[in-house]
């Protein structure tokens, strides 16, 4: 309910905007220039700092001012000036200033190239990851064949059931199993792994492997896995780099688990870390914006961190009331997109600005 009452405040005062902007142009040149010209610039400024920052000061920039540029164009023409005696003075041409004023639409304003790391999960359409600038995507499967133009499929083997599937998609990785230390996800041993994952291996010789996501509250999964796979077969496993989760109310929280991993990373002689599920969510006392601050912070850190080499958020789209995001039944979940239209949520325009 607070997203649309904010767009609808957003909407209001962008045309109110558009109003005043035409009434300068009635008031004393004076004013106009010394007024009018400073005021229509703040406007500009608060606007474009409403699209990056979810703050209550860009918040009422954004009430009071709406999202417009200003595009000032002068025109000379002659005119006499008379005295009060209505006696000519001076024939010299005096500046008339005439102004067009541009609203901008309401529309996220992005001016930066998107980052080549981000990419979405299950996207239900092509406009979805245009939508979100994304330039790869997975969907928790082995049939990842999105026949987009420049676009990465990414597939997956998500549990057992799907060693045997052949792996569609167009990228030269793949990712392994989803959370096997979670019941209710993959559900693999890390003994019963070992052997799976041969397997797996030996028929995709080609294939650069993304390791195992186990939750983060179990990334101990991994290691066992690895040591015994050692044990097993006498070499390590033929992985790329290291996949992770997390979900969490605080960056922090999150930039620690994936500096973990890094390093993690740095002593197996990988090149890679994945990030292939994230969220902060709202709820307890997390609001929006502080959900949505504490996603671009996490952001800035994944796009700056050089063995970070592809991050995905969860989710792309989720069905169900998108507003209710911090109730009990969507404790982990920040959708990018609204179920129906699939507009930008404000988690979904941090996203887009990466």
């Amino acid at each position: 309910m607070w997203y649309i009452i904010r767009t609808f405040l957003e909407f209001v005062g962008l045309w109110t905007l558009a109003i005043l902007a035409l009434a300068f142009d009635w008031l004393p040149r004076r004013i106009e220039q010394e007024t009018g010209r400073r005021v229509f610039t703040i406007a500009a400024l608060l606007g474009l700092i409403g699209r990056r920052v979810f703050t209550i000061a860009a918040l009422l920039g954004f009430i009071t001012c709406g999202a417009s540029f200003a595009l000032t164009v002068h025109f000379m023409h002659s005119t006499r000036t008379p005295n009060a005696q209505n006696v000519e003075l001076d024939d010299r041409p005096i500046p008339k200033m005439y102004r067009v004023y541009l609203p901008l639409v309401y529309k996220d304003w992005i001016g930066t190239q998107p980052s080549p790391k981000k990419g979405v999960s299950s996207p239900w359409t092509e406009n979805d990851a245009k939508t979100l600038r994304a330039t790869w995507a997975y969907n928790w499967s082995p049939n990842t064949n999105y026949a987009w133009e420049n676009f990465e499929g990414v597939p997956m083997i998500w549990g057992i059931g799907d060693i045997d599937k052949p792996l569609l998609g167009n990228s030269q990785y793949a990712l392994l199993f989803n959370e096997p230390d979670l019941v209710g996800q993959a559900n693999i041993s890390p003994s019963a792994a070992v052997s799976l994952t041969r397997k797996i291996f030996l028929a995709h010789p080609d294939r650069k492997w993304i390791s195992p996501a186990p939750s983060q509250i179990n990334p101990a999964w991994l290691m066992e896995w690895r040591a015994q796979y050692v044990e097993a077969y006498g070499e390590e496993p033929p992985i790329t780099g290291i996949a992770l989760h997390c979900y969490a109310f605080v960056a922090s929280d999150c930039i620690a688990y994936v500096r973990s991993m890094v390093t993690l990373a740095e002593e197996w002689n990988l090149d890679e870390v994945w990030v292939t599920e994230f969220a902060f969510p709202t709820g307890l006392d997390r609001t929006l914006a502080d959900a949505t601050h504490e996603l671009e912070m996490f952001l800035d850190y994944l796009d700056d961190e050089p063995r970070v080499a592809r991050y995905a958020a969860y989710t792309t789209r989720l069905a169900g009331d998108e507003f209710e995001w911090g109730s009990p039944d969507y404790a982990n979940i920040a959708p990018l997109l609204t179920y129906r239209r699939g507009a930008r949520t404000p988690f979904g325009r941090v996203y887009a600005q990466h």
